[in-house]
This record gives C-alpha cells, structure tokens and sequence, in this order.
C-alpha cells in the first residue's frame, strides 16, 4: 500500500530496504495514535502516507464571459465617430450655402474701388522713408566694418614685422638648445661610463664579507670549510638566529639575566657575517685583531660575537644526529674498505687542542698532556670509511687516557650493528670495550 501511495517503484536508483523510510511530514495526524508518553509518534496499522504535492486538486476555471452580438466593437466606434454619416443632421446644418460665396466676393471688390488713392500714396511714402532709414544705418555700419578691417590690417602688418625681426632670436635659441642638448647626451654617457666603473670599483673593493664570496666557492671552502654558499645559507638557516641575531641575544641575556627579554637591534656586523667570522675562527684560526681588521670592528666585539655565537652554535648542533646506519655506510664505503675492511663502522681517533694554563696547580696537572708536553683539552672524533664525520666527543683533560675517553665519552652507547668492526690506532687498546 504505501509503494502504491507515494508512486515510486523499485529501480537502479531506488532500492527498498530495511533503512527506506517515510517523511512523517506525509501523514495525516489522524494517522497517528494520541497520548502517547515521551512526546513521540506512534502510526496506526492501517495508516497509509497520504499527503504529497499530486494529491492536490487544482481549482476549478472560470467560465468564458458572454458577449452579446449588439455590442459595437471599439475599431467601428472610432470609424463612425472620425466618418459620420453624410445625411446626418449636423452635416446638413454645417453646409454652407452656395449663393453666399458670390455676395462676399462682390462686396469685397466693392471696397477696394471704393478706397481713395492719396491714402495708399501716403503708405507707399512712409515705406519709403523706412527704406532709406535702413539702408543708412546699414551704410554706417559697413563704414565702421571697413575702418575695423583697416585697423585690423595695420596690426597684422605690424605683427609680421615683429615675426620676421623675432626669427634670427628664435634660430639663434633653437640653436642654443641643440648644442645644449648634445652636451646632455655626453654627459649622460660620461654618467652611465661612471656608474659603471663605480660599480666595478665597489665589486673589486667590496668590503670582507660573505656578500663577496657567493660566487666563489672555492673561497667559501677556504675560509669556512663549507663546500658552497648554498650551504652556508642552508646551515644559517637550520641554526636560526633570528632577525638582528634576537635568538641568540635571548639565549645569552637569558643565561646572565633569566627575567630580561631581548628584542634584538641593528648590529654594524650584520648576523650571516657574524657566523661567517665564527666559521673563519674555527678553520683558520685567525687572532681577534686580524679579524676585527677584516670586519672593521673592535676586538672586543669580535671576541664577544665569537663567544656567543659558540654556545649557540653548541645548543643548536648538538640535537643534529650524525651517527650513519650500517645500511648508509655502506652506500657511501670507497672501494678500498669493500675489498678489505667491508665491516669497518667507524674509524676513532684521539685529537689534543693546546689551552691557556689554568692558575690553579690541580687543573694544570689534569690537563697537561705528556704526549703534547703542553697543556691540552682531549676529544675523540669518528670518522666514517667515506671521510664523513659521524662521531664528536666531549673534551676532557689532556692527561685522560685514550681509554677513559672512549668509555666516558658515551661512543659504547651508539647503535652498533652485529658484527661491525671500529678502526682505530695501535695505542687505543679497547679491545675488551668494544
């Protein structure tokens, strides 16, 4: 009953099944058991959905209205109104009468014979006169014309008397301008020439910067031990010291006052050639002043950017992780360590940095380094078989032993694979370690 009811059979686009279900909107409230608890609607058995948009009847149309055949149409109203018949009293009333023409025009010529002649000489005089009076006037007016044209004419001869005197004046600055304007294009071109050399100038003498150096790689390895400036700006970025070097400031502010917050401003050392200086420190080990000479600076702030930029460079470096997987290790292995030494992890190796002496007699004697005969800091580095630095230990005093510095340094913690060897020199005897 209710397919019946809502006209709709079963085809690709509409499936009955358990989830088909029927808006009560359809439903008659008749339909619909009363007073029941909850508030919800329950249907009677035999309800059926009733109420759609077909069901609705259409009212009924109203009926033609009924003319009468009497009734005149407008067109033949306005016809008879615009033409009214010609035996019509108002047409018969309206005629004129044919004998009344005649009398009019006889009484007509009447009155012209009966005119005197002096009254028409008297107006052809006064015609006359007003003739004359306008055509004098007219003959003023044409004399003082004629005598404006002559006035006119004597100021146009006296103007192309001043035109042709005003011509060689006007060459002459016409002149003028053209050679003026030639010496503008010569010195536009000694500018243009200028600019140029300036240009060349500011290039070959630019001030020591990394500026200088993005298009010489070689320098950039020279200076920094980076292999391009791609890099560089790769390694500026990842550090992140924000605008004016904020970042680090923070930290440093921070670490000496922890309740100051700094902003950042300008510096003369601008922060890509802050870190450029700290790289040329670290691999080339120039002193303070030759630095400070390089980037017109004091010493003082040379040694200040160096000191802060280290402990920002520690916090930030030291969360990278360079320790490679077996499987990357073996990608990169050279075809020596294949043949050979194909279990090769790592190659370790001690390194002594020479220190300033401490003034205390218990630190000298920890960090003096009889190996050296100095006074040394001591670290480990680990190598990859490809050259790739994997490994950085802490510095400890330089009379730690190779021993002590391979089990404090945290290198027995790494992910080591079974069966991975480590290369390193006779002196480290870490056999019964590894």
């Amino acid at each position: 009953k209710w397919i019946a009811a809502i006209k709709r059979d079963e085809g690709p686009l509409f499936k009955i099944s358990k989830a088909t279900k029927v808006c009560s909107l359809h439903f008659l409230e008749a339909d619909y058991w009363g007073n029941v608890a909850s508030g919800h609607c329950l249907l009677k058995d035999e309800a059926v959905p009733s109420i759609f948009p077909f069901r609705k009847t259409k009212p009924p149309r109203k009926p033609p209205r009924q003319r009468t055949s009497s009734a005149i149409p407008a067109y033949k109203k306005k016809c008879t109104e615009l033409h009214p018949p010609a035996d019509s009293p108002m047409d018969l009333a309206s005629a004129p009468d044919e004998n009344e023409a005649p009398q009019q025009e006889i009484v007509a010529d009447q009155n012209v014979l009966q005119e005197p002649a002096p009254t028409i000489h008297s107006e052809l005089t006064k015609a006359i006169a007003v003739l004359e009076a306008q055509l004098a006037t007219a003959k003023d007016q044409a004399s003082k014309q004629q005598a404006e044209l002559a006035e006119q004419a004597v100021q146009l001869s006296k103007a192309r008397a001043e035109l042709a005197s005003c011509r060689p004046e006007l060459e002459t600055a016409n002149n003028k301008l053209k050679a003026q304007n030639k010496e503008l294009d010569v010195l536009r071109s000694e500018l243009v020439t200028s600019q140029q050399c300036m240009d060349k100038l500011k290039t070959q003498y630019a001030p020591f910067g990394i500026e200088k150096f993005e298009e010489c790689d070689e320098d950039i390895q020279f200076y920094t031990g980076l292999p391009d400036y791609a890099t560089f700006v790769d390694l500026l970025d990842y550090l992140d010291p924000g605008e004016n070097g904020c970042n680090i400031m923070r930290h440093h502010s921070t670490r000496i006052h922890k309740n100051q917050d700094y902003r950042g401003r300008p510096q003369k050392v601008s922060v890509p050639n802050q870190l450029f200086m700290v790289l040329i420190k670290l691999r080339l080990g120039m002193f303070h002043q030759h630095l400070g000479h390089l980037f017109s600076v004091s010493v003082s702030t040379v040694s200040r950017i160096f000191s802060i930029w280290v402990d920002f460079m520690y916090l930030q470096l030291t969360a990278l992780t360079i320790w490679m997987s077996r499987r990357a290790i073996d990608e990169a292995m050279p075809l020596a360590f294949v043949e050979k030494y194909q279990s090769t992890r790592v190659l370790l190796d001690a390194t002594e940095i020479r220190c300033e002496v401490p003034s205390s007699f218990v630190t000298q004697s920890g960090l003096y380094s009889h190996y050296k005969s100095t006074h040394t800091l001591k670290g480990l580095i680990g190598v990859s078989p490809d050259g790739l630095t994997t490994f950085v230990s802490e510095l400890f005093t330089g009379s730690t032993s190779d021993r002590e510095c391979v089990r404090r340094s945290g290198f027995l913690d790494l992910d080591f694979d079974i069966g991975d060897s480590v290369m390193a020199d006779k002196g480290f005897r870490i056999d019964d370690l590894v």
